[in-house]
């Protein structure tokens, strides 16, 4: 009994449940208000449920079908709760990690790397975050992880049930986000080469397995959009603009996004450098990545003079992470008047040093990544061990070709701006690459430095998690002071984007007899009648009512929300 409940203890299900309880436990989901974009598909599941079929919000360009039946699903079990919702996501965070953990053991990492592999994203502060909200983006997560768990494995059996499952869980990643359809492209690259190299053809069970998921995908895909209503089309940002700006700002994007996996894998930099310099001649070493270093300022020196005023450190992003805090600020002030604000705000004393340990994190993993992973993926097999051979060198391909393909396929013109966690995606194949890289030079004493470093980040990811209910907290205890107390009807507030997405936006759309959800008026967020607003600062043409105090972690101060009242013209 005693073996069997160490195994169980031991087990990467067990810590990552165990891990995502006492986050439960630190910082409770209940909360029964929006946070970010959920306000939009809580309405999808609710009208999915009331019409007994998919029912799109206007303001959503995801294709969120399935996130739409599981918000129904979930709100005829539960009634309608936010608290109820987001707790559902929390299933889809742990789905994610353990597929992360299981991939990266079929990819050839050993126990504890593999383990790591999962804890690193789960512990992501944008990951954490997004877990308490009923956006698409862990239930994506999850699926894609799936996917990639299923293919990555089918490389190895060569089963049918497991193309089956890679297919499968993509078409059900193409429900929640057309992006779902990048891990069928690349496997089926990496697939053909494998074919190709080895000289036999594939079963028509192999291709019934690939082909048969994706096609019910396909179709379900387009009944929903046949049915549920026309969903949000961004405006093209790169019309009229000159191709040297476009190749610029794509490069631009590249850049930061290497940035941030260099900050997001930084556990895996330390474990993998420390073993590094244990083992090998210093100065040789430390001469190759310092070249490397060298060729990584120049870009950001480059992109920084032809894009930016001046070289910037992170963020470099916007929407989650923020100087200093997770999750967005948004109410009227802190996203139009001074969006640059942040009640606690570190500046570029605290964020250039960060930006230099993850440019060289980054450069650590790409050089590593690259000689040790990509050059063998590309070139043709030893013969002495081709079949070994063949099938790691399809699976290394097929993720650093998965994480490529979601980050280039944001460099479109309808993705109007990039958004730190749209790099999701490519942060678990990174993450199963990183655990292999780990595994090839058996760093297990400094996977423990790694491990301690990601419950160091694990405990900012809470602390900034509390702040962000906290505030929030304070905001809808305003709004509720706003309407009892003072007698303001919904459309006299403004109350932020949240609170005036669900209760206003409809009204506001009808009035303005508009139908482009980024016209919200000269007050912000579809606000009809603002005599009444919630803000952090103060506000010209506004006088002070009274403050919701709020004790917030992040810097262990309490703080307030404003509730002012617009001076009468007359």
């Amino acid at each position: 009994m005693g073996v069997t409940i160490r195994q169980i203890a031991r087990n990467p299900a067990t810590i990552y449940c165990g891990i995502i309880a006492l986050s439960v436990l630190i910082v409770s989901p209940v909360a029964d208000f929006p946070l970010n974009d959920d306000w939009l598909y809580a309405m999808m599941g609710q009208n999915t449920l009331d019409a007994g079929a998919y029912v799109a919000h206007p303001f959503v360009a995801a294709n969120a079908t399935l996130h739409a039946f599981w918000g129904a699903a979930v709100i005829a079990i539960f009634g309608f709760s936010y608290t109820a919702l987001r707790v559902s996501t929390l299933v889809f965070t742990f789905l994610t990690v353990w597929f992360a953990s299981r991939t990266a053991r079929e990819a050839g990492a050993t126990r504890r790397p593999a383990l790591l592999a999962g804890l690193v994203v789960l512990v992501n502060p944008i990951v954490i975050n997004l877990s308490y909200t009923f956006m698409t983006d862990m239930m994506f997560l999850a699926m894609i992880a799936g996917a990639t768990w299923g293919y990555v494995r089918a490389f190895r059996t060569g089963h049918a049930r497991d193309i089956a499952i890679g297919s499968s869980f993509s078409a059900l990643a193409l429900l929640v986000r057309q992006m779902g359809i990048l891990h069928p492209a690349v496997f089926f690259i990496a697939w053909a080469m494998v074919f190709v190299r080895r000289r036999i053809i594939p079963s028509p069970a192999q291709i019934a397995a690939y082909i048969i998921p994706l096609v019910i995908g396909v179709a379900l895909y387009e009944w929903a959009q046949s049915i549920g209503g026309d969903i949000y089309t961004w405006p093209n940002a790169w019309q009229n603009a000159p191709v040297s700006i476009i190749v610029l700002q794509i490069g631009r994007y590249v850049f930061a996004s290497c940035i941030y996996f260099g900050l997001f894998l930084l556990p895996f930099a330390i474990a993998y450098g420390m073993t590094l310099l244990a083992r090998r001649n210093a100065w040789s070493w430390m001469r190759t990545y310092w070249a490397g270093m060298i060729l990584v300022w120049l870009l950001m020196f480059g992109c920084g003079f032809l894009l930016m005023p001046r070289p910037m450190p992170m963020p470099l992003l916007t929407n989650i992470i923020r100087d200093f805090g997770v999750g967005p600020l948004t109410l009227h002030d802190t996203t139009h008047l001074y969006p640059m604000w942040n009640p606690v705000q570190l500046g570029a004393i605290f964020w250039w040093p960060l930006t230099i340990i993850a440019m060289f994190s980054a450069t650590i993993l790409t050089i590593e990544l690259t000689t040790r992973l990509i050059r063998p993926a590309i070139a043709r097999p030893n013969q002495g061990k081709r079949k070994v051979q063949h099938i790691r060198q399809a699976q290394h391909l097929f993720l650093i070709g998965a994480a490529a393909a979601h980050v280039l396929a944001l460099q479109n013109p309808w993705v109007t701006v990039l958004f730190d966690r749209y790099l999701l995606p490519s942060l678990v194949p990174l993450a199963i690459l990183s655990a292999v890289l780990l595994s090839r030079i058996n760093a297990n004493r400094t996977i423990t430095v790694a491990m301690a470093t990601c419950m160091i980040c694990l405990a900012f990811s809470l602390v900034t998690l509390q702040d962000y209910f906290a505030w929030n907290h304070a905001r809808w205890e305003a709004i509720e002071i706003l309407r009892t107390e003072y007698g303001a009807t919904n459309e006299q507030i403004e109350g932020g984007y949240e609170f005036n997405g669900t209760f206003t936006s409809d009204a506001f759309m009808d009035v303005n007899e508009t139908t482009d959800f980024l016209e919200f008026g000269n007050y912000g967020w579809w606000t009809l009648n603002p005599q009444y607003a919630i803000t952090f600062l103060p506000r010209d043409g506004f006088e002070y009512l009274e403050a919701v105090p709020y004790f917030s972690w992040l810097g262990m101060k309490e703080r307030e929300v404003v509730i002012v009242k617009r001076v009468s013209t007359d």
